[in-house]
C-alpha cells in the first residue's frame, strides 16, 4: 500500500518545503562526495539540490566567519560519525532505526543495512514529500529493505505517529538526531531525548549532537536511566578523521559534542 507521503507530489507544496539550512547541509555533503578522498559517499545530495533549484529554493549562506573548507570538514566528520552509528547498530543486530528531524538525509538510499532493517524517518510532511519525490524522479533505489516516512513534528509528541507507522516498542532501536536545528531550544532537545528514551528497550542505541554546554547534563541524564554513554567533541572528531583545520579555526567552528549511548 502506498503511504500518504509516497503518493504526495512536491509540486503541490506551497512556499519553500525545505529549510535553507537543510539545503546548506546537502550542499556540503555533495561537496564531500566530489572530493578526492571523501569520508562518505552521497551521490543523492546533488539530486536533491537540483530538485530544490527547480522550485527556486536556495541554501543559506555559509557562516561568514568560518572558512568554507573548515565548515565542510565539520559536516563531513559529523556525517561520517552518524553513518558509523547506524553501521555499528546493525553489527549489534539492531534492525529498527529512527532518524528524527530527517530533513534531506539520504541514509535510506546510501548506507548498508541489514536484510531485516526498517528505517523510520520523522519530519514534516512537506519535507518528506519533497525528498521522496525528488529521488524517485531520479530513479534512486533505496538500500534499506523497509523505509517508512513518518510525518510528524519532532518537537511535539512523535511517539503516537511512530507507533501508528508500525514502530515496534518491544524491539531495540537505533536513534539519531543530527545537527542543531534552527529555532530549537535546549528544552526542545531534552523533550526529544525523553521521548526516544521512553520508547527504547535494552540494546537500543542513540546518537545525538548537542552544544558543548548541554553535553554533561544530557550524558548524566542518560546514564541515570541505564545508558552507557560515550562522548566526543567536534574538535576531537576532526582529529579522529584527519580533517585538522588551520590554527585558530577550531575557535570559530561550532562547539558541539556528539553523544553515543547504548541501553544496557
Amino acid at each position: 500500500m502506498v503511504s500518504p507521503v509516497e503518493s504526495g507530489c512536491a509540486d503541490s507544496l506551497d512556499g519553500a518545503a525545505v529549510h535553507p539550512a537543510m539545503l546548506s547541509a546537502a550542499t556540503l555533503r555533495a561537496d564531500e562526495d566530489r572530493s578526492a578522498c571523501p569520508l562518505f559517499t552521497d551521490p543523492y545530495a546533488k539530486d536533491l539540490l537540483a530538485a530544490a533549484a527547480v522550485h527556486g529554493w536556495t541554501a543559506d549562506r555559509l557562516v561568514d566567519d568560518i572558512p568554507p573548507a573548515a565548515l565542510e570538514a565539520y559536516v563531513a566528520c559529523r556525517t561520517r560519525w552518524f553513518d558509523q552509528h547506524f553501521v555499528t547498530a546493525g553489527a549489534h543486530g539492531v534492525d529498527q532505526a529512527v532518524i528524527l528531524a530527517a530533513g534531506l538525509d539520504t541514509r535510506a538510499w546510501r548506507l548498508p543495512w541489514l536484510s531485516s532493517s526498517t528505517l523510520y524517518e520523522v519530519d514534516r510532511l512537506a519535507v518528506l514529500e519533497f525528498k521522496i519525490a525528488a529521488l524517485r524522479d531520479r530513479r534512486a533505489e533505496r538500500a534499506v529493505p523497509r523505509h517508512v516516512p513518518v510525518p510528524a513534528d519532532v518537537r511535539a509528541d512523535f511517539s503516537a505517529a511512530l507507533s501508528s507507522a508500525g514502530f515496534d516498542r518491544s524491539e531495540p532501536v537505533a536513534w539519531s538526531l543530527e545537527g542543531i536545528l534552527p529555532g530549537w531550544s535546549a528544552g526542545d532537545r531534552a523533550d526529544v531525548l525523553r521521548q526516544a528514551v521512553a520508547l527504547s528497550r535494552p540494546c537500543s542505541r542513540l546518537a545525538v549532537e548537542v552544544p558543548d554546554d548541554e553535553s554533561a547534563g544530557a550524558g548524566r541524564w542518560l546514564a541515570e536511566r541505564g545508558w552507557e554513554v560515550s562522548t566526543v567533541t567536534s574538535t576531537s572528531l576532526l582529529n579522529r578523521y584527519a580533517r585538522c583545520t588551520p590554527d585558530g579555526v577550531e575557535d570559530v567552528l561550532p562547539r558541539r559534542t556528539f553523544i553515543e549511548a547504548a541501553l544496557l
